[in-house]
């Protein structure tokens, strides 16, 4: 991976399917939506992976915890034209201030956080 180097280590990341939209809530777990994280050993990057394999759009809410973010960076993989076409990798801004993002339906989104963190 490009952003999720050699070293960094995989935390906890849940997804609330409660706050999604479109989810069949009857089944036990589901992978139409996705969350995993990860941290350097420095603990000064951590990189989110989201997946939303709905049909819908769907608004993430990142929750840091203890982590201090100082700025963020949001990848967006669209699958649209093909993988090897200059747009499949998409700076699409960063989150906004309350931790958000926008995700298109059958979008993958790669959050690169700059900050520290006391006890991730």
């Amino acid at each position: 991976s490009e952003y999720i180097l050699p070293g960094y280590i995989r935390i906890g990341a849940d997804v609330d399917l409660d706050t999604v939209k479109g989810v069949d809530r009857t089944k036990a777990g589901t992978d139409e939506v996705s969350c995993s994280a990860y941290v350097s050993p420095e603990k000064e990057r951590m990189v989110l992976v989201a997946v939303n394999d709905l049909d819908v759009p769907q608004k993430y809410q990142f929750q840091m915890g203890s982590y201090k973010v100082s700025n963020s960076k949001v990848i967006l993989t669209n699958y649209e034209n093909g993988e090897n076409t200059e747009t499949f990798y998409q700076d699409a801004g960063s989150l906004d201030d309350n931790g958000c993002f926008d995700m298109p339906a059958h979008s993958v989104v790669t959050v690169v956080i700059d900050g520290s963190a006391s006890g991730v």
